[in-house]
């Protein structure tokens, strides 16, 4: 019993080394230090979990600093903020008490060494089976923080089903398994073990019917059967961290994750941990990258633009093996191909603060989207862009198909205005023909229809679909007149609240940091409206930010981003989502728009954020004006008559190369004829005459007739 209880109080550090090379790094392993919690070669460091007596072996080798002292952590947080593994349980059962039709009744995965139960949930509209998309955190015992960003984007998804039609669309089409703890003897132990740092699970490796944490439990993230134990990325020492155990799948924990995960065959399979800022993807046990290293690369390019992780192959952080993604992407012998992830969520294992917590599942929510998107055939938009001739609308767009192993043949669009008593399509259908996936199925199309009433606005619905039942509708609205919401060039600090750093208001700009001068390091800093807009009577919202920087890292890198600028939106000042972080190098202003429509709402805040490491330093973010513009469609045309397919009370007949208008009333008449492309042929303004005679080769048309009673627009064909 008292070695028992020495065991349990044996200190854990979380230490940085400062080395020269991935070199040190094999030699750090081979002195048997093998609890690797981050590595950045080009930083020179990396971060190791050692107890004292192995910190002692190491510290006079490497320069070092202690970044967490283990027995600081219970006497910090007591598990706070963070969910206990009770609370985690009783979260999904609220979910699914609080939305019955999108959650699914928790179900059990299997159980634990200790009978605990491993449970999930489906997020998903109704019960067709559809792609299907996995999602767990806590393979590691002392991770909470994965816990809670998880957590965090399911109550994102729920909320949102009615209020997002891309959210809509995805719980719709999607099956979305959500597995939370799945390591709960490990995270229960955290909940009382004394310094919160146990890893593994809890087996009794030498069943002595005692748990001992110097000998005892299995990393279950290196007992996978893919290439287990292969290549020197595991250790098969008991009392390792990395202990890959005796055998490949010898873990109830991990059987239960495979058997499952078998069962379910989803498309994209995501192990969230702690901690480092990465996206990782396979392989890990060999520098040689997938047959699909080119999807991987495309999702990830999407997804740091929001989170500014680090991302690459997990190999360049350090060899592993018999790991959760190499697994799910390598073992399709026992399930289909999927894409297997690796998310690496925070700057340390224990961040027991609320904001910091929020801020965490805000980075993640549009990556996390993104992987949603990919389990299925998804088209993403690219660019959408519009061009007014006179009365006729030109919309060109461009995208691909996201869905990873799921092309999607025979494609047409189609795009339909919403308002139909203020516009007519021309060629609003376009055939895409067969779009291949995830990183190769690019398409650029375009679309034509004439406005009536010198309408500028419309919301649209471009409708995706196939004769094999693919139906995805996105919506986008076509805003030729905005209006300013809000304005901010900066003449000062008037309508903002500053929190932290050294920002400068100062001859028209905001910046980080005063002109000449380079940042500061260790910033964790922003700006923010001090009154929030309300947004929520438009049918179109953008922010448009014109801005400079030179912030360390390198945008077209996916490796290199250390510091970041973000900005970001939230409805409740404290829940943010960045819509783009910037970093790099942009020397000249440029002004980037971005759609924050999903963000409309009585209360819509506003945030200037910037991040920096404790390393290399730059001249900062320089803003020079912020600006929300917004627009709704046009009102609904109301006429004295109504409109009828005969053009109303209008006749119109076609006699020896004449278009004849027959008006039954008296009033002045406009007349303009296009072509079915487009173009205007005619353009004429005509006194009363009961009738109108205008020369026409036989054809197919589009007449358009104003009078003081009413407008109509019609297709003909003589």
């Amino acid at each position: 019993m008292i070695i028992f209880l020495i065991s349990i109080f044996n200190d854990k550090l979380v230490v940085r080394l400062y080395i020269n090379d991935k070199t040190d790094i094999d030699k750090i392993i081979s002195l048997g230090i093998n609890d690797i919690s981050a590595i950045d070669l080009r930083k020179k460091y990396i971060d190791v979990v050692v107890n004292e007596t192995e910190y002692n072996k190491i510290k006079n080798l490497y320069p070092s600093e202690i970044r967490l002292r283990s027995s600081d952590i219970k006497t910090l947080i007591n598990f706070g903020p963070y969910y206990t593994y009770n609370e985690a349980m009783s979260e999904i059962q609220n979910f699914y008490n609080s939305y019955p039709n999108l959650v699914s009744q928790p179900f059990i995965v299997g159980l634990s060494w200790e009978n605990r139960q491993i449970k999930g949930i489906k997020i998903s509209s109704n019960n067709n089976q559809k792609p299907a998309v996995w999602f767990n955190s806590a393979i590691h015992a002392r991770e909470p923080g994965g816990v809670s960003a998880l957590l965090g984007f399911a109550n994102y998804l729920l909320k949102n089903y009615n209020k997002s039609l891309e959210v809509k669309y995805l719980l719709d089409n999607r099956d979305i398994y959500i597995i939370p703890v799945t390591n709960p003897d490990g995270y229960v132990f955290n909940e009382i073990y004394p310094s919160g740092m146990w890893r593994k699970n809890k087996r009794d490796n030498n069943n002595n019917g005692t748990f001992e944490t110097t000998y005892d439990g299995v990393d279950l993230n290196r007992n996978f059967g893919y290439m287990w134990g292969c290549c020197n990325g595991s250790s098969p020492n008991p009392p390792d961290e990395t202990y890959r155990g005796p055998s490949p799948f010898s873990e109830p924990e991990s059987q239960a994750y495979r058997n499952f995960f078998n069962q379910i065959k989803p498309t994209i399979g995501v192990d969230i941990h702690t901690y480092s800022n990465l996206n990782l993807w396979p392989w890990g046990y060999t520098s040689t990258p997938t047959s699909d290293d080119s999807a991987y690369r495309t999702l990830a390019w999407k997804m740091f633009r929001h989170n500014a992780y680090r991302s690459f192959q997990a190999y360049f952080l350090y060899m592993t093996d018999g790991t959760t993604d190499d697994w799910i992407y390598g073992a399709t012998n026992e399930h289909n191909k999927a894409l297997g992830w690796t998310f690496e969520i925070g700057e340390n294992f224990y961040q027991p603060d609320t904001n910091i917590i929020l801020e965490q599942v805000g980075e993640n929510i549009f990556p996390f989207l993104y992987l949603v998107k990919a389990s299925g055939p998804y088209i993403e938009i690219e660019k959408f862009n519009y061009i007014f001739k006179n009365d006729t609308i030109i919309v060109q767009i461009s995208g691909q198909n996201l869905g990873f192993n799921n092309p999607i043949n025979n494609l047409y669009a189609n795009l339909k205005i919403l308002d139909n008593n203020n516009a007519i399509g021309i060629d609003t259908i376009a055939y895409i023909g067969n779009l291949n996936s995830l990183g190769y199925g690019f398409f650029n199309i375009q679309f034509k229809f004439l406005s009536l009433n010198n309408c500028k606005n419309y919301k649209v619905h471009i409708v995706f679909y196939n004769n094999l039942g693919f139906n995805q509708i996105v919506e986008k609205f076509i805003a030729g007149q905005k209006n300013q919401v809000f304005v901010d060039d900066f003449n000062n600090n008037s309508n903002w609240q500053v929190n932290g750093g050294t920002w400068v208001f100062s001859n028209g700009y905001l910046r980080t940091n005063p002109s000449g001068t380079l940042y500061n390091n260790n910033l964790n800093t922003d700006v923010r409206l001090l009154n929030p807009l309300n947004l929520s009577s438009y049918d179109y919202v953008e922010a448009i930010i014109t801005h400079k920087w030179r912030i360390e890292g390198d945008y077209n890198a996916l490796d290199n981003v250390y510091d970041f600028a973000s900005l970001d939106f939230s409805n409740d000042n404290k829940f943010f989502i960045p819509i783009r972080r910037f970093w790099g190098i942009n020397n000249n202003f440029r002004s980037d728009t971005f759609d924050i429509t999903r963000f409309k709402d009585n209360n819509v805040y506003l945030r200037l954020k910037f991040y920096s490491d404790a390393f290399v330093r730059d001249s900062g973010w320089v803003i020079d004006k912020i600006e929300i513009l917004s627009a709704n469609a046009c009102n609904i045309t109301k006429f004295d008559e109504p409109l009828k397919a005969d053009f109303s009370k209008i006749k119109v007949s076609y006699k020896d190369n004449f278009l004849i208008l027959s008006i039954p009333y008296k009033s002045d008449i406009q007349v303009k004829v296009y072509s079915i492309n487009g173009s205007l042929i005619l353009n004429k303004t005509f006194n009363y005459q009961e009738e109108i005679r205008i020369k026409l080769k036989r054809g197919l048309f589009i007449i358009r007739v104003k009078t003081d009673r009413e407008e109509i627009l019609q297709k003909v064909i003589f």
